[in-house]
């Protein structure tokens, strides 16, 4: 009978699951003719539809978005989480620093365009755009070039502009010749130079005057214990209008007890949106 019942338990536990866990990986073929891929789930949620942006060459299974995806999708959201594809056709890995890096900050923020017209498209509704790190990055670059993209709001987590060195012998002369930069935490990051300029040349003033000159409302979260965010940007985000909220003590991942934070301050902006 003991077994009976605790087996009648857990199928009352499956039953009851909530249906926002199911999620369907989705392709788009971009403009680029490279096949990126997205994670959609709860579909038909009734929330905000919410596009998460992982960071620098990490991939939609990032902890900290992957995490936040889930809570959101569990609140009702349709939430899509994709995975920049970075020239790289269906990629499910992160890319490592020592490899050939064509891609570029313009592609990134093309394919972006493609997914958030593509979940505007499936939903209906003006989409909540979400970018860590170096996503925001991304997201800022997306603004300033799509100025009446379907969008709701604009959270931006953690987000700081690229640092990045060139070659110790000088920048090729030829177009599409490799050399050996460093950028963000890669100190040898083979690329191109109009590849890596278009990464470190979308800096700082240019990310304020996006995230301030939006028609749609920009938040950044960061944690007081970041310290990939130097305290000039900090200043800088202050001093430039920007709405910037702390959660004392995070670090840049947002990991361990302040998970429960970051979704708290996220669903608390959520709400807030217009």
């Amino acid at each position: 009978m003991g077994h009976c019942g605790n087996l009648s338990r857990a199928i009352l536990m499956l039953l009851l699951l909530p249906i926002t866990a199911q999620a369907a990986v989705v392709e788009l073929d971009t403009d680029a003719g490279i096949i990126a891929t997205a994670d959609f789930r709860n579909p038909d949620g009734d929330g905000d539809p919410v596009l998460i942006l992982h960071g620098f060459l990490q991939t939609r299974d990032f902890p900290t978005v992957r995490r936040l995806a889930g809570n959101l999708a569990d609140e009702g959201h349709p939430v899509l989480r994709p995975t920049l594809s970075l020239s790289v056709p269906r990629r499910s890995q992160s890319l490592k620093c020592e490899a050939v890096h064509t891609h570029s900050l313009d592609q990134d923020v093309q394919e972006l365009g493609q997914w958030v017209a593509w979940l505007h498209r499936r939903t209906g509704r003006r989409i909540v755009l979400i970018g860590h790190s170096a996503g925001g990055h991304v997201i800022t670059r997306y603004l300033a070039r799509y100025p009446d993209a379907p969008l709701k709001q604009v959270i931006l987590i953690s987000i700081a502009p690229p640092v990045g060195r060139k070659p110790a012998a000088g920048e090729p002369r030829k177009e599409g010749e490799l050399a050996e930069y460093s950028l963000a935490y890669c100190l040898r990051y083979a690329t191109t130079r109009s590849a890596f300029h278009s990464y470190v040349d979308w800096g700082p003033l240019q990310m304020i005057a996006a995230m301030t000159g939006a028609q749609i409302p920009v938040k950044v979260l960061v944690g007081g214990n970041d310290k990939r965010l130097k305290p000039a940007w900090l200043e800088r985000l202050r001093t430039g209008g920007v709405a910037l909220a702390e959660v004392p003590g995070a670090g840049h991942f947002f990991d361990g007890d302040h998970e429960f934070e970051l979704n708290d301050r996220i669903d608390k902006m959520l709400g807030d949106g217009d």
